[in-house]
């Protein structure tokens, strides 16, 4: 079964094997490698770059490799769904004691964590 999770500029569709091979605890590089070059429907990477860069999380420079965005908003794309699901009344169950923000938020949860640094 396919979700999708919006961003500011698109939406992405995973399969559901790929939210949960691309977000768990623990490193997620094998599942993002693995499921980037699958039948998923990418943005232009102007858009992708263009999303990233508001999350303030890398340089100009690291944003001109088209292939890591790739890789990075799959991540993200996962994360925010998993999180959803973690939602009450969303049919998810929370496993880790709290909740984080729901899916497009995820800017907002990142300048909260900022300030606890």
């Amino acid at each position: 079964m396919n979700k999708i999770t919006i961003f500011d500029r698109f939406e992405i569709q995973l399969p559901s094997e790929a939210i949960s091979d691309c977000s768990h605890q623990g490193s997620c590089d094998d599942g993002i490698a693995y499921w980037v070059n699958k039948n998923i429907v990418f943005p232009a990477p102007e858009l992708i770059r263009a999303e990233l860069k508001e999350y303030g999380a890398w340089a100009d420079y690291e944003l001109a490799d088209d292939a890591k965005n790739r890789e990075r908003i799959l991540w993200i794309a996962a994360g925010n769904i998993a999180e959803e699901e973690k939602r009450p009344g969303s049919g998810g169950s929370p496993d880790d004691g709290f909740l984080l923000a729901p899916i497009g938020d995820t800017r907002l949860l990142l300048k909260f964590l900022s300030f606890c640094v």
